[in-house]
């Protein structure tokens, strides 16, 4: 398998093009390098990656995207101020069970997950999370929806299998759980 070169004059002129916003940078083979070039980037060390300059004006992270592991920057040389991305969110979602024992209904469940995207590494909607209505069995139950900025839909059967395969300290929910109905 040959080495991916990844365009960072492309990803840098991106970026500027979107202050504050958060821009995929490339794929590494490893995780090492990946947050070796997140950190250079981050902290000014530029003799790599004369794109990303002046010092001090970007932001990046290194996440796991499927094999690989994806660099995400932002240029926040701009002077306008910016939200940090968080670690980890926390959501309530619909767990209709695991299918091995028949139908059991519905329960909704509140999970804190990785504010990065599990497939592409990319910033989660964590700051669009707002509650949505769900109906089953003639009740009405609230969760949470959110939009992710890689475009990547997370589905409420999969984040709670990521929530238990990689469990983080859970965060008390924001919001009580409703039930109406």
């Amino acid at each position: 398998m040959g080495r991916t070169r990844n365009d960072h004059a492309a990803a840098a002129a991106a970026a500027r093009a979107l202050p504050g916003k958060w821009t995929f940078a490339g794929n590494f083979p490893s995780s090492l390098t990946a947050k070796s070039v997140a950190r250079n980037i981050s902290s000014g060390r530029l003799p790599n990656y004369p794109a990303y300059q002046p010092a001090g004006a970007w932001e990046a992270y290194a996440a796991p995207a499927g094999d690989q592991e994806s660099v995400w920057v932002r240029y926040i040389g701009h002077g306008e101020p910016v939200a940090p991305l968080p670690d980890r969110m926390t959501v309530r979602v619909a767990d209709r069970g695991d299918g091995t024992r028949g139908y059991v209904g519905l329960e909704v469940v509140t999970v804190t997950i990785a504010a990065t995207c599990a497939e592409c590494g990319g910033p989660r909607g964590w700051d669009t999370v707002r509650p949505n209505w769900t109906c089953e069995d003639g009740a009405w139950y609230g969760v949470d929806t959110w939009t992710n900025g890689c475009g990547h839909v997370d589905m409420f059967a999969a984040v709670l299998r990521e929530a238990r395969l990689r469990p983080l300290p859970v965060a008390p929910p924001s919001r009580p759980v409703e039930v109406i109905g």
